[in-house]
């Protein structure tokens, strides 16, 4: 199996500004600025943020979408398809 991520949320649901990374984590490996798909990207008080701008993340077995807000006020929303390989 195979799995594509096709749409990313970040919703801010306070009142300030909030910041939040993404990243596409390998087997093994640790969210660092060398997987990063987002990186201290901002969101604007009570807005939503699209990060993947029509973009798609293909994934296999494994793999991890991670993701860390500034705010507990951040939900990151995944969406995706699981395709056979």
């Amino acid at each position: 199996k195979r799995w594509l991520v096709t749409s990313i949320l970040v919703c801010n649901t306070q009142g300030g500004n909030h910041t939040f990374r993404l990243f596409h984590v390998m087997p093994g490996k640790t969210s660092a600025t060398s997987n990063a798909l987002a990186y201290d990207s901002r969101v604007s008080a009570n807005s939503t943020a699209f990060p993947l701008d029509g973009q798609r993340i293909p994934m296999q077995e494994n793999e991890e979408l991670r993701g860390q807000a500034s705010s507990s006020g951040l939900t990151i929303t995944a969406y995706g398809i699981e395709e056979d390989a």
